[in-house]
């Protein structure tokens, strides 16, 4: 899609219903879909083209049933689904990585997360009722096949091997398929969003909105919470991030009646494959595909990844080993 022609105008004029005065490409997320800003006499908009319909359809649904359960998301304006545009009120620039990054105290972060995490509680229980493989794009629900196809042997596949050059060890994959048992200890059921991290929560007028949503899928609460609170893009101090989770588990059982040890036993185990499937795709987009903004923060991933692998139950020498050898290659720091 990067080099695919823009949109007809004509169509476009249509679908906002007045003339162009401006169409401006954005700088897009490591995904296909390509985004502009709009500008007429109208107002202006967020124009989404995506090439996969049934990916539209699902980002359609998903918007639609966050949107009942009183989750904040982009508003559609009208859709042309039959070409692939989408066009959504324009929500601005500010996401929770702009602001955490270039505009907030420490203090202030952590209220912004405490706000945050209130709307993903609201997303992931309250609107679990009612939703089903079927709304979103997904395949699977989040399942051990899931952690290991998708997350564990694509971190091998696209860092280890792909990124870093390093030799799979031997036994390692018998340490994830142990690992991926004990996570999917964790009771599922809920709706998993799969990349509830800083640059896919926006702020507009005081409101945090979630966007980025199509690949939700049933799933265990603590992945969107690890996505958010060991979010390599961000990397907020350990301490900071264990009194948001407490806070999260807090939430879930004041507001929502959820019991939260099983969410801190999963923890561990729950929050390593995450990253893991976020480190594969740091090296996937930003060493395979050179797209900017992504190997920079590989480091961090590996730190946290280290982190939560400690707090698991089980014992994983081999993968502790791996993590260790891959912070020490000179291609993780000289990018």
């Amino acid at each position: 899609m990067e080099n695919a022609p823009l949109p007809e105008l004509e169509i476009v004029e249509a679908l906002v219903g007045g003339g162009i005065s401006e169409f401006a490409p954005l700088h897009g997320d490591g995904s296909v879909r390509r985004y502009y800003r709009v500008r007429t006499s109208n107002g202006t908009f967020i124009l989404l083209e995506g090439p996969d319909r049934e990916e539209n359809g699902a980002w359609l649904r998903v918007n639609e049933h966050l949107s009942r359960g009183g989750v904040r998301v982009p508003k559609v304006e009208a859709a042309d689904e039959e070409r692939g545009l989408i066009l959504l009120e324009d929500l601005g620039d500010v996401t929770l990585f702009s602001r955490v990054k270039e505009e907030l105290g420490l203090d202030e972060a952590v209220e912004c997360y405490r706000n945050v995490l209130r709307v993903l509680c609201r997303m992931q229980v309250g609107c679990a009722e009612g939703f089903t493989l079927k709304t979103g794009f997904g395949s699977a629900p989040y399942n051990r096949g899931v952690m290991m196809e998708q997350e564990a042997l694509y971190f091998l596949k696209e860092l280890i091997d792909g990124y870093l050059g390093l030799e799979e060890p031997h036994g390692v994959r018998y340490e994830l398929e142990t690992l991926a048992c004990e996570a999917s200890e964790a009771p599922a059921g809920y709706l998993l969003h799969r990349d509830f991290q800083s640059r896919n929560l926006m702020c507009h007028r005081d409101e945090w909105i979630v966007i980025d949503f199509q690949g939700a899928i049933p799933g265990p609460l603590a992945y969107d919470a690890a996505a958010l609170l060991l979010d390599p893009y961000v990397e907020l101090p350990l301490e900071v991030s264990g009194g948001l989770f407490d806070e999260y588990c807090r939430l879930l059982s004041s507001e929502w009646g959820v019991d939260p040890d099983p969410v801190r036993d999963s923890w561990g185990a729950i929050g390593a494959f995450r990253l893991m499937q976020a480190l594969g795709a740091y090296a996937k987009l930003g060493g395979r595909f050179k797209k900017p903004g992504f190997i920079e923060h590989i480091p961090a991933g590996l730190r946290h990844l280290a982190h939560q692998l400690a707090r698991t139950d089980g014992d994983y020498p081999i993968l502790s080993a791996l993590i260790e050898r891959s912070l020490l290659c000179p291609v993780v720091w000289n990018p």
